[in-house]
């Protein structure tokens, strides 16, 4: 029996993305159940903290430069 390479590249890049995808809802399900995304929600990442490290290591300013519903933009100058 002969094997075509090229289906059977495309046949493994295709599993593999689709494991890739199922240990990604597996991932958001535990974090759902684990509270994470209620714990971080409101939260940011510690945008106090993150300014007192900045200003600390000489920046002059700090400022929320924007933020969408999934980012949040920070910006620091000299």
């Amino acid at each position: 029996m002969v094997v075509d390479q090229g289906k059977l590249d495309a046949f493994i890049g295709k599993a593999i993305s689709e494991w890739g995808a199922a240990a990604g809802v597996l991932l958001v399900f535990l974090g759902d159940k684990l509270g994470l995304f209620k714990a971080m929600s409101g939260a940011g990442p510690g945008e106090a903290r993150l300014k007192e490290l900045i200003t600390s290591a000489g920046f002059s300013t700090f400022h929320r430069a924007a933020q969408t519903p999934f980012n949040l933009i920070l910006e620091a100058r000299p």
